[in-house]
C-alpha cells in the first residue's frame, strides 16, 4: 500500500535575522506539546560545513506545531570552538527527552590529535575533526 504526503500548511518556527538555521528534527512528547531541536549558527556571507558559532537549540509548540512560542528557545549546548552538528531528540518511555549531536573543531597542524580518526584537511595549514558524538538528557520535558 503506497502512502502519499499531503502539504496541509506552511509553519514557521524559528527566524533570526542574524542566523540559519537548519536540520530541524520535530518530536511529539507525551504530554501533547511538540518540541523541535536544530542547528543555529551566526549568518555570514559565505557559509561553511564547520562553523564555530553553532550550537543546539530547542523550541516549543503547545497546539501541535501550528504555532512556536519564541519564549520557548532554549541553547541545549553550545561551546566555544567547536561547532555542533546534526541535533536530535527523542522522548523515551520515562518521559525523559533525549538529545545527541556531535562537535567538530577547526585548528592548524600543530593543534589536532595524532592518529585522530576522522581528520580532514581543509587545505594545506588547516585541519577539522569530530571530537565526538554527545547525548544530553532532559528529565522535565525540555526545559532543563
Amino acid at each position: 500500500m503506497k502512502t502519499k504526503l499531503v502539504k496541509e500548511m506552511d509553519v514557521l518556527i524559528h527566524r533570526d535575522k542574524d542566523c540559519y538555521i537548519h536540520n530541524p528534527v520535530v518530536e511529539l512528547l507525551q504530554s501533547g506539546d511538540m518540541i523541535c531541536i536544530f542547528r543555529e549558527a551566526k549568518r555570514r556571507r559565505v557559509r561553511t560545513h564547520i562553523d564555530m558559532t553553532s550550537k543546539a537549540v530547542l523550541m516549543r509548540s503547545k497546539d501541535l506545531g501550528q504555532t512556536w512560542d519564541p519564549t520557548s528557545r532554549t541553547v541545549i549546548y553550545e561551546e566555544k570552538g567547536f561547532g555542533i552538528q546534526d541535533p536530535s531528540v527523542r522522548q523515551l518511555k520515562d518521559a525523559s527527552l533525549v538529545a545527541n549531536y556531535f562537535m567538530w573543531t577547526v585548528g592548524g597542524q600543530n593543534d589536532f590529535p595524532v592518529n585522530h580518526p576522522w581528520l580532514q584537511t581543509s587545505d594545506a595549514e588547516h585541519y577539522s575533526w569530530t571530537t565526538g558524538v554527545y547525548t544530553t538528557r532532559s528529565l522535565d520535558n525540555g526545559k532543563t
